[in-house]
């Protein structure tokens, strides 16, 4: 696994968002994006957004990367506004570790109270295994951000223990 000082990486703009478009089958159009991560070194070694929340994980980073992120979805929809009518939406991928760590909450409680990320466009979307893991923080979670106007995902939904009504 590839080893990232994530300090470093940010000082020295290594971590690079990237914008995946989620489009409506049906119409074949592009409902909104997804933001992700990848990292290039100086030397132009480079890592997916899998590999780089792995290698977050493994460092005890992920609220640095999903902090960013999340910055990035904020800063997005302006941007768009003026270039696609309606603007699109921006989902930001919370890493487990986020969605279930105590002090990552405190952290995103208050880049949120701050304001400068607008809930209109932006989706938050959170692992199943989080869920799995915590599920009493991750209902509460759920319930905040949704109660603050955040379009909520879960995803990877497979199994048949989830049960929707843990969410209201």
């Amino acid at each position: 696994m590839q080893k990232i000082n994530f300090y470093e990486a940010m000082q020295q703009q290594q971590l690079h968002p990237y914008f995946q478009p989620i489009v409506t089958l049906e119409t074949g159009t592009v409902s909104g994006l997804e933001v992700r991560v990848r990292w290039r070194s100086d030397s132009g070694k480079s890592l997916t957004a899998s590999h780089v929340l792995k290698a977050a994980v493994h460092a005890e980073e992920s609220w640095t990367v999903d902090r960013e992120m999340i910055k990035e979805a904020g800063d997005t929809p302006r941007i768009l506004k003026t270039q696609f009518l309606p603007p699109l939406s921006v989902t930001v991928n919370l890493s487990a570790h986020t969605a279930t760590n105590e002090d990552s909450l405190v952290n995103l409680n208050e880049l949120l109270q701050a304001g400068s990320i607008p809930s209109e466009y932006v989706k938050f979307e959170l692992p199943y295994e989080a869920y799995c893991q915590a599920p009493d923080i991750v209902s509460d979670l759920i319930k905040d951000l949704t109660a603050r106007g955040y379009g909520v995902i879960l995803d990877h939904v497979n199994g048949t223990e989830f049960n929707l009504s843990n969410c209201n």
